[in-house]
C-alpha cells in the first residue's frame, strides 16, 4: 500500500476560487485525469518515476526558489539509470513525471515559495543570533527533519543543499 495526497480535488470552496480544477490537480488526482482523457497510458509503468524505486541518492530534482518549480537537475540525472524508463534518458523521465503529475501547479509552486521564504528567513535569523551558516543549517536540519513523514520534503532538501545532502546519509536515507 502506498499513501496518495489528494492532488487538490478536495480542496475547499475558497482553495478552488483561488485555484480552480482542473488546472490545479496534482499528483495521483492529475495522473488519473491524463490516463482518462488519453494523455497517458493506463499502465504507465516506465512513464513515471515510481515512488517506490527513485534512488535515495543522488536527488534527481532542483528547486526554482523563485517560482517554486520543481525541475530535473540534469547532473544528477545523468548519473542514475531507471530500470524500464521508457524514454531515451532519465532526464526526461523526470520531466515527464513533473508534467505527468502536474506537481508545478500554481497550487504546489506556491506553497513552496513560502516554504523557501520561511528556510531563507530562518537562516538569516540564525546567522544574526551569531550562528555561522554551517551551524545555522544544522539547526534547521534538525528544525525540519524532526518528523518521519515530511511534507514537501524534496523543497526542503533543495533548500537545505549539501547540509540536507549529508545528514540524510548520516542517517542512511533509503527513499
Amino acid at each position: 500500500m502506498l499513501a496518495t495526497c489528494d492532488g487538490g480535488s478536495s480542496s475547499s470552496q475558497q482553495e478552488r476560487v483561488t485555484h480552480p480544477l482542473p488546472g490545479s490537480l496534482s499528483c495521483d488526482a492529475h495522473k488519473g485525469r491524463m490516463v482518462q482523457t488519453g494523455g497517458l497510458p493506463v499502465d504507465c509503468e516506465g512513464y513515471l518515476l515510481n515512488p517506490l524505486t527513485i534512488p535515495a541518492f543522488p536527488n534527481l530534482f532542483k528547486l526554482d526558489k523563485g517560482t517554486g518549480h520543481l525541475i530535473s537537475d540534469e547532473s544528477s540525472c545523468a548519473v542514475v539509470e531507471i530500470d524500464g524508463n521508457t524514454f531515451g534518458t532519465t532526464q526526461e523521465l523526470v520531466v515527464n513525471t513533473i508534467d505527468v503529475l502536474n506537481i508545478n501547479c500554481n497550487r504546489l509552486a506556491e506553497r513552496r515559495r513560502l516554504i523557501v521564504y520561511n528556510v531563507e528567513r530562518n537562516k538569516k535569523r540564525l546567522r544574526q543570533r551569531g550562528y555561522s551558516y554551517a551551524q545555522a543549517l544544522e539547526k534547521l536540519i534538525d528544525r525540519y527533519f524532526c518528523t518521519q513523514w515530511l511534507e514537501y520534503f524534496t523543497t526542503l532538501r533543495c533548500c537545505l543543499g549539501s547540509a540536507a545532502e549529508d545528514y540524510l546519509k548520516s542517517i542512511n536515507y533509503q527513499g
